[in-house]
C-alpha cells in the first residue's frame, strides 16, 4: 500500500524548505534513497514546480496555496503540487538560450530532466497542478 504524505503551505518562497523537508522526509528508507543524487534530483524538480507556481500561476500574488501529496509507491515516488492559480499546459522543455534569457528559463528543462515523468492536469478538487515521478532506480543508475 503507497505512503502517502501531504502539506499545505503558502505559495511564497520562504516556504520552500518546508517543501523539501517533505521530499525528503517521504523518500527516507526507499530503495532511491540509497542512490547518490536521486532524493536530491526530486527535491529539485519539486522546488522549481513550487517555484513556477509563485512566479507564474500567482504571478507573484500574496495570498495563494500550494497543496502537495507526495506518494510513496513500489515503483517510485510522485509528488503532486496543486494551486488556485492560472492552470500551466505544460509542454515539451528545451536547453534554455542563455544568451536570450540569462535569468530565467531553466525551471522546466531543470524539471523535466531531473525526474521520470511529468504531468500537468487539475487534481481531484479541479485545482491546477503538476505531478512529478521519480521511479526507483533498478540497476543502481537514474535516468539522466
Amino acid at each position: 500500500m503507497p505512503d502517502s504524505r501531504v502539506l499545505e503551505l503558502p505559495a511564497t518562497y520562504d516556504a520552500l524548505p518546508d517543501l523539501r523537508r517533505l521530499v525528503v522526509e517521504a523518500c527516507a528508507g526507499t530503495p532511491g534513497a540509497a542512490v547518490e543524487g536521486w532524493v536530491s534530483a526530486l527535491a529539485l524538480a519539486v522546488h522549481e514546480a513550487a517555484c513556477n507556481i509563485v512566479r507564474h500561476a500567482y504571478g507573484g500574488r500574496s495570498g495563494g496555496m500550494i497543496w502537495v501529496e507526495a506518494v510513496v509507491a513500489p515503483d517510485g515516488v510522485t509528488v503532486r503540487l496543486s494551486h488556485g492559480g492560472e492552470a500551466f499546459e505544460g509542454g515539451e522543455a528545451s536547453l534554455p538560450d542563455l544568451a536570450a534569457h540569462p535569468e530565467s528559463g531553466f525551471g522546466l528543462y531543470i524539471i523535466e530532466r531531473s525526474v521520470d515523468e511529468v504531468r500537468y492536469a487539475p487534481d481531484a478538487q479541479g485545482r491546477p497542478g503538476v505531478a512529478v515521478v521519480k521511479r526507483f532506480p533498478t540497476s543502481g543508475r537514474t535516468a539522466p
